[in-house]
């Protein structure tokens, strides 16, 4: 592990002077305050470029913890095979953007959760219309 050099003069100014504890929160605790601090910095721009193989806390108002983990880059993204929408549209296929996405677009989703919303009521009137019948 190489140890870094003192930044500079540009320290004395920065606006998390004395205030190091926010910038390297504990696990699971927020980055928040330390980020609103750094909103306003004289010297976002010589913390970023300082920081930049740093990999842990807040510098320049960006939490390194989230930037360290393991994801697809946008040049190489992992394919998604093609679905059917489930939806009332009547089985599109499409490509969803994430692995999270059930339906083609919005308004399909949309529809097809008030209809199912529907359904469901209506069969709770007809089993409610049911029982009324039989206790007469």
């Amino acid at each position: 592990m190489t140890i870094k050099p003192w930044p500079g003069e540009w320290v004395d100014r920065a606006a998390c002077v004395g205030r190091w504890d926010l910038f390297f929160p504990p696990v699971g605790g927020s980055p928040r305050e330390a980020k609103l601090i750094c909103r306003g910095c004289p010297v976002k721009d010589d913390c970023k470029e300082y920081a930049q193989d740093e990999r842990f806390g807040v510098w320049a108002g960006k939490f390194r913890e989230y930037s360290t983990r393991t994801r697809p880059s946008r040049a190489n993204p992992v394919p998604i095979d093609p679905l059917v929408c489930p939806g009332v549209c009547g089985g599109t296929v499409f490509i969803p953007r994430n692995r999270d996405q059930k339906y083609h677009d919005q308004v399909c989703g949309d529809k097809s959760r008030y209809a199912a919303r529907k359904a469901a009521r209506h069969a709770q009137w007809i089993a409610a219309a049911e029982s009324v019948a039989v206790a007469a």
